[in-house]
């Protein structure tokens, strides 16, 4: 690979990994915010993880068309081609995007369960009619008449 390239591949991947760092940064913060309950910082944390999350793409993709890496194979003999710096930074960004996938997956379970304990509460607080136990004069239960008004006029 000429020296040109390998000058333009150190350079991407630098950028990759500032990214990647960036991102983590990212996804300790959502955390924080998931623990904290600040529902309006999370919103605008998730715009910011989906912009970022679209230029990493673009980065890796500009990265593979200057040299095919997998960087879920490092096992790949044709990365013993490239110098040692290289293969560091690009040990250091397969390092950095898995921290980031664990992090990205906590999170999200975080947020399932989050919403499993909402929906269960708001289907607790607001019951379906048919569950509705109402009480009458004599304190025994009755089913509700919907049909009936509150009073007459």
């Amino acid at each position: 690979m000429p020296v040109s390239h390998l000058n333009k591949l150190s350079l991407q991947l630098e950028q990759l990994g500032t990214g990647l760092t960036e991102f983590k940064d990212l996804l300790v913060q959502e955390t924080s915010f998931l623990s904290n309950n600040d529902i309006s910082s999370l919103n605008q944390i998730t715009l910011k993880k989906q912009s970022l999350a679209d230029n990493l793409e673009d980065q890796i993709t500009t990265i593979q068309q200057i040299y095919p890496i997998n960087f879920a194979d490092l096992d790949n003999p044709e990365l013993d081609n490239l110098p040692p710096e290289q293969r560091f930074q690009i040990n250091k960004i397969a390092n950095l995007s898995n921290q980031c996938f664990h992090l990205n997956r906590k999170n999200g379970m975080i947020i399932a369960a989050l919403t499993s304990l909402n929906t269960e509460l708001l289907n607790q607080l607001s019951p379906e009619e048919s569950k509705v136990n109402l009480y009458g004069a004599s304190g025994k239960t009755k089913k509700p008449d919907t049909k009936k008004t509150l009073g007459t006029a």
